[in-house]
């Protein structure tokens, strides 16, 4: 659990965070070309779109900027640029990947009537394949993409129209061109029909935000079909929809204009009779005109985070996670969240896959970056085990080894001693390595250390090593081993030095 990183702790006294969000890793990106308007994470693989780049000479042709984790940290890849970049192609306006396969809207390209691309790793060669359309006449196909297991989605927010593609036999890039198989359109006003989209397996989720209206959608024998129809009591004015995500049997959806501009997000569940259920309303605590909570929605695709939601507020450039009490419910949470480490930062766009958040930031005044967070695995409680016993010094009194406070990530535990000679020297050992050998007397070592922490016992023989627990997920569910030992003249064995007992201390949080 990475826990050998706790040998570090005497020398990092990390500030409290109670959100227990730790600061992400932030990556600079290029100015003045959109960089950050779109990005997706998946596993060890992120992408983040730079959509107005300059391109063979090309204005606006746009770009995608590759990122790799590698023994846990994020580092550039690369880049991916159109096959065919041209003037305002704008390669890279909508991004997805998962699992290794990424898709790429050009909504610009073939004279406005947009494509999109399905892009792999062949060795080490990235391989394009281009999602085809029949629609023609300025329809700018490729604004919104999508991508779960075998199937793609690729919108047109202009024509009211999203596209569905399925994998090919020999993958998806086994031929240069895959043709779309359905067209999913709604009835009636158009507004931004597929401006947002999102696809889990058999079902997908299509926003409205013009209509404040999302659509549940479900395939069935290769047909898709309009299951219901999600609303809220705003009519029109919350703009519901603005962002969306769907996995299994949850859905989340924002609605940023909910609260004049403050913003808020939806949770939707699938009952038992295939009926999609609000289950839960998210707004900020202290609303505020133009924070614009729910401009990005996701839910985690990772089964040990199941029923997890992120949510942004684009305006105060705010992260919230929300982590579920009853995943078959939904209806409370355990609520964290983070600001940006940019000051006035704004959150344009976000990534989920479990335990890593990615986010997009694009403004004027601050810059360009990407923000890439751990935000741990399921919960785990701290604790501290007390075991063995220690020998006994002046007067007979045996010191006693103990811990207060709350062993979790960005919390302040205290390992305490008490019951020792008085202003004593003494040492606190900590270590990892579980130890039980006998020494002099009834004295017994119970830790191999790797720090040493000296002191002086009080008055009254007490002493304590406080500590702020570093905030890394890595440290979680890990086990420290700590044990006092004092000089005591008093002693009635030599050497004059005495220990506690043992004490193990588990690191909790997410």
């Amino acid at each position: 659990m990475g826990i050998h990183r706790f040998a570090l702790f005497t020398g990092i006294l990390a500030s409290a965070l109670a959100a227990q969000i730790c600061p992400p890793q932030q990556i600079p990106g290029p100015r003045g070309a959109a960089y950050g308007y779109f990005c997706d994470v998946s596993g060890d693989l992120a992408v983040v779109s730079e959509d107005e780049a300059v391109v063979n000479g090309q204005g606006k042709a746009g770009r995608v900027h590759l990122y790799e984790r590698r023994a846990g940290t994020w580092t550039a890849a690369g880049t991916l640029e159109s096959p065919f970049p041209i003037q305002s192609g704008r390669f890279g306006n909508g991004v997805a990947v998962e699992n290794g396969v990424i898709v790429v809207g050009e909504f610009g390209a073939n004279g406005g009537n947009g494509r999109a691309w399905v892009v792999e790793k062949v060795g080490s060669t990235w391989k394009f394949a281009e999602l085809t359309r029949t629609y023609t006449g300025g329809t700018w196909m490729g604004q919104s993409v999508a991508i779960s297991g075998n199937t793609i989605l690729v919108s047109s927010e202009r024509l009211g129209v999203v596209l569905a593609y399925e994998r090919p036999a020999g993958g998806w890039t086994s031929q240069s061109t895959i043709s779309e198989y359905f067209a999913i359109k709604p009835t009636g006003q158009i507004g931004d029909f597929g401006a947002h989209i999102s696809v889990s397996g058999q079902r997908a989720i299509i926003g409205n935000a013009t209509k404040s209206e999302v659509y549940i959608v479900q395939r069935v024998f290769n047909q898709w079909s309009i299951l219901q129809v999600l609303t809220t009591s705003a009519a029109g004015a919350d703009r519901f929809g603005s962002a969306v995500d769907i996995h299994g049997d949850i859905a989340v959806v924002g609605a940023v204009w909910d609260g004049n501009t403050a913003g808020a997000a939806y949770c939707f569940l699938r009952d038992s009779t295939g009926n999609w259920q609000q289950t839960s309303r998210f707004v900020e605590g202290n609303r505020v005109y133009g924070h614009s909570l729910g401009h990005g929605v996701a839910v985690s695709r990772n089964p040990n985070t199941d029923g997890r939601v992120a949510i942004t507020a684009i305006g105060s450039g705010t992260l919230y996670v929300h982590d579920p009490d009853d995943p078959k419910k939904l209806t409370t949470w355990t609520t964290r969240r983070s600001d940006l480490p940019q000051p006035a930062a704004q959150a344009r766009s976000m990534g989920l896959d479990g335990t890593s958040v990615l986010i997009g930031s694009n403004f004027t005044q601050v810059g360009e970056y990407a923000f890439f967070y751990d935000i741990g695995g399921p919960y785990q409680a701290g604790s501290y085990a007390s075991f063995g016993s220690g020998c006994a010094g002046t007067g007979n009194k045996v010191p006693v080894h103990s811990g207060s406070g709350t062993p979790e990530l960005g919390k302040q535990l205290s390992w305490d001693l008490t019951n020792a000679a008085s202003s004593s020297a003494a040492a606190l050992l900590l270590g990892v390595v579980p130890l039980d050998i006998p020494l002099w007397s009834t004295c017994r070592a119970y830790v191999v250390p790797i720090s040493v922490e000296g002191m002086l016992t009080s008055a009254s023989g007490s002493s304590a090593f406080p500590l702020t627990v570093p905030c890394d997920p890595a440290l979680v569910g890990g086990v420290v081993r700590t044990q006092y030992l004092v000089i005591d003249f008093g002693a009635a064995h030599d050497p004059k030095l005495v220990l506690t007992n043992g004490l193990d201390t588990k690191i909790g949080g997410y």
